[in-house]
């Protein structure tokens, strides 16, 4: 099991091309434990909950690791739409050691 610091928010990119999430100041973040066999649709359900969202409103992304990001800057943010994909995000928290975090966009 690992535990993820969700935050509310949106992308934003400069004219140079780096991608930065800010946070809606509104909302508060919240953690929430993963475990290896979590799936995407019950992740939905989880944050939904917590955040006291609609599943159909949430939008599910992270940032790659500040390494990869010293060689290649331009990333934009990486999605999570299904579970293979929540999958590589799980594999990625326990690489970086939990300093990955869950950004959610609602979108009304």
């Amino acid at each position: 099991m690992v535990e993820v610091l969700c935050v509310c928010g949106e992308w934003s990119s400069k004219e140079t091309f780096k991608w930065e999430f800010v946070v809606d100041k509104n909302i508060t973040s919240s953690f929430i434990n993963f475990e290896e066999d979590l799936q995407y649709e019950d992740l939905l359900k989880i944050v939904s909950e917590d955040f006291l969202i609609q599943a159909e409103d949430i939008t599910l992304s992270y940032e790659i690791s500040l390494e990869f990001k010293s060689t290649v800057e331009d990333v934009p943010p990486i999605s999570i739409g299904n579970t293979r994909q929540l999958r590589s995000f799980i594999g990625k928290i326990r690489v970086f050691e939990g300093m990955c975090r869950l950004c959610i966009k609602v979108c009304f």
